[in-house]
């Protein structure tokens, strides 16, 4: 799922980024992003995030959010956009455990969510031993359309 969720929004180069900040302009570039949320006892969720540009319908938006991702599910993912998003959540890793509190953040986290710290020794590896079959595998799960919600946040309108 991670690897997954950093293909589609982690960054400039991700699939979200490309064609919906750079290419279509409809989302603004600081407010675009997938992630997974990890948990010990029940399916971890894909959680996607976006914000419309100024004067965009959310419609407009919530269209295209639906179009990637319908990309993704039925299409996979490229051997370039795999290894981009492996590479980023290596440095994220590496840059994660250079501090203190990181390691410690981490090793609490596993402690807590799966009774053993030493499983997060095992990240890593799993997320660089995913290959494109397996994420698109998972993509064609867990990006169904029957299985999204969409929660759309409007501002409160002024009142006179």
């Amino acid at each position: 799922m991670t690897v997954l969720a950093a293909v589609l929004g982690n960054g400039r180069g991700s699939r979200l980024y490309q064609r919906l900040a750079d290419g279509a302009r409809i989302a603004q570039p600081d407010n675009l992003a997938a992630y997974g949320v990890d948990l010990a006892h029940a399916p971890a969720p894909l959680i996607v995030t976006a914000t419309t540009r100024p004067g965009v319908a959310v419609e407009e938006l919530e269209a295209g959010l639906v179009k990637v991702l319908d990309e993704v599910a039925t299409g996979g993912v490229t051997e370039a956009e795999l290894d981009r998003a492996k590479a980023l959540l290596t440095t994220n890793w590496w840059r994660g455990l250079a501090r203190v509190d990181g390691r410690a953040d981490l090793l609490s986290r596993y402690a807590t969510q799966f009774g053993d710290p030493a499983r997060a020794a095992d990240r890593l590896p799993n997320w660089l031993a995913v290959t494109t079959d397996r994420v698109a595998e998972v993509a064609a799960e867990v990006l169904r359309p029957q299985d999204r919600v969409t929660l759309t946040y409007l501002p409160e309108e002024e009142s006179a």
